[in-house]
């Protein structure tokens, strides 16, 4: 075991749901209030090098961590559940350092799964399995504040 990865308490769990107004209904019904559904392209680049590019839909919930994150279920990419019924795609953290977080984890057996990109190529977010199967998102923590405050809008 290598020296523990400091990333403090999850920021979000992420959720592949078919019907994304469906699930904001649900959770709304549960007390959760969500910034407004956001609509970007995602790229993401593969261990080989491969990148794909993904409309998304999703949106965040506000108030206390961890956030809820919903996200419309894309299928045959990247962006769908693992299992057919079981929403449950990621835990997100925040890392000051993607690549020495990575490292660390490596070592201790996760595996890199994909990287997120910027329209420049610039790594954003990085999706790493553990070896039971667990996928976790490590964030650039250099995006935190600009991700608290799409949070923050909430309703």
């Amino acid at each position: 075991m290598t020296i523990p990865v400091r990333l403090g308490p999850p920021e979000h769990l992420g959720l592949v749901v078919s019907d994304i107004e469906a699930a904001l209904g649900r959770f709304r019904a549960l007390g959760h209030r969500f910034a407004p559904v956001t609509e970007p392209l995602a790229r993401i680049r593969r261990p080989g090098g491969a990148v794909e590019e993904t409309p998304l839909r999703y949106a965040t919930s506000g108030g206390e961590l961890p956030y809820v994150k919903l996200i419309q279920e894309v299928p045959e990419s990247f962006w769908q559940q693992d299992r057919p019924g079981v929403p449950w795609h990621h835990v997100t953290y925040w890392a000051y350092d993607l690549d020495e977080a990575t490292a660390r984890l490596v070592a201790d057996g996760f595996a890199v799964e994909a990287d997120g990109l910027e329209p420049d190529d610039r790594v954003r977010y990085r999706f790493l399995r553990t070896p039971e199967g667990a996928r976790i998102e490590l964030g650039l923590r250099v995006n935190r504040d600009a991700f608290e405050a799409w949070a923050g809008e909430a309703i």
